[in-house]
C-alpha cells in the first residue's frame, strides 16, 4: 500500500515531526496541527489524566463484569497489564470508554510492546515516545484507540492510559464542543472550548479552552470572578499556574498553561460535585 507522508506533533511537546500515513489511515490517525483554529493537541492528554484523578474508584464488581464481556478483540493485548480503572465518559459529547493500567517498563518499552501486539491483530498503528511520555493511535475492527504512558515514578512501572470510540464516536469527538460547566462558573472572554469529558458516574467534567492572553492574565481574572460568581478559593491551593475554587459541593480546578504559541493560552477547568 502506498503512503503518504503528513506531519504530526508530539502530545508532550510542540515538536515536528515526519511519519507516514496510508490513505485509508489518514481519515482517522493523522494527527492536526497543535494549535489551529484554537485545538490544542496538548490538552487531551492533560484532561484524560484529570479525568481520572477526578474519578472514583471503580469497585471488583465493575472489572469482573468487564472482563467477563470478552467481546472487546484487542483483549489480549492487555494481557499482563494490572487494570486499575474503567469508566465510560463522554468526549465532546460523543461516547468514549476510557481504561488506565499499571504497566512494566518506561513509557518507550510500554508502547513498543503494545503496537507490537495491535499490529500482529492487523491493526494500523503509530506511536511517539519521549522518556517520561508517549502516546500513539490504533485503528482496528472499526475502533480508533489512542493510548498516553506517562512515568509516574514508580520504579520501572509506567501509567497507561487508553481511550476506546468507535470511528463514529471519535469523528463527532471531533466536533468543537460546548462547555459543560455549572453555570456559575465564568468563561475568560473569548475562551474557544476545544474538549469537555464528562464522567457522569464520578460527577466530574474537565474542560479546556484557548484564549489570547497570558496565563497570568487568566488566573487573575478568575481570581476576580470567581468570588463575585459565589465561589471561594480553597485555603493555601494556589500557585502561578493554577487554583482551586469551593462553591457549595462542587469543587473547581483552574490552570492555565502557555501553549507555546505567542499571546495564546490552554485554560483548563476541573469541576467536581461532591455527594
Amino acid at each position: 500500500m502506498k503512503t503518504a507522508v503528513s506531519r504530526c506533533w508530539f502530545f508532550q511537546g510542540l515538536e515536528k515531526v515526519q511519519v507516514p500515513f496510508s490513505k485509508a489511515w489518514k481519515k482517522v490517525g493523522t494527527a492536526r496541527r497543535a494549535v489551529r483554529g484554537g485545538r490544542s493537541a496538548t490538552a487531551l492528554p492533560i484532561i484524560l489524566i484529570c479525568a481520572a484523578l477526578l474519578s472514583a474508584s471503580a469497585s471488583a464488581r465493575v472489572f469482573e463484569s468487564w472482563r467477563a464481556r470478552g467481546s472487546d478483540p484487542v483483549r489480549a493485548v492487555m494481557v499482563g497489564e494490572q487494570a486499575a480503572y474503567h469508566t465510560a465518559m463522554e468526549l465532546n459529547g460523543a461516547a468514549a470508554g476510557m481504561e488506565v493500567y499499571g504497566c512494566a517498563g518506561s513509557p518507550s518499552k510500554v508502547l513498543e510492546r503494545l503496537i507490537a501486539a495491535y499490529q500482529a491483530l492487523g491493526a494500523q498503528a503509530f506511536c511517539v515516545s519521549g522518556d517520561k511520555l508517549g502516546w500513539g493511535v490504533v485503528l482496528l475492527d472499526g475502533r480508533v484507540i489512542r493510548l498516553l504512558v506517562a512515568d509516574t515514578g514508580q520504579h520501572g512501572m509506567s501509567t497507561l492510559f487508553r481511550l476506546n470510540q468507535s470511528e463514529a464516536d471519535f469523528a463527532r469527538s471531533q466536533q468543537p464542543p460546548t462547555a459543560a460547566l455549572p453555570p456559575s462558573v465564568p468563561t475568560f472572554p473569548g475562551s474557544q472550548w476545544t474538549q469537555t469529558i464528562r464522567n457522569e458516574t464520578a460527577n466530574s467534567t474537565v474542560a479546556t479552552a484557548t484564549v489570547t492572553a497570558d496565563p497570568t492574565a487568566v488566573l487573575r481574572y478568575y481570581a476576580g470572578a470567581m468570588p463575585q460568581a459565589g465561589w471561594q478559593p480553597g485555603l493555601g491551593s494556589h500557585d502561578e499556574i493554577s487554583g482551586i475554587y469551593v462553591r457549595g459541593r462542587d469543587l473547581l480546578l483552574v490552570a492555565a498553561n502557555s501553549t507555546g504559541v505567542r499571546g495564546r493560552t490552554v485554560v483548563i477547568l476541573l469541576h467536581k460535585r461532591l455527594k
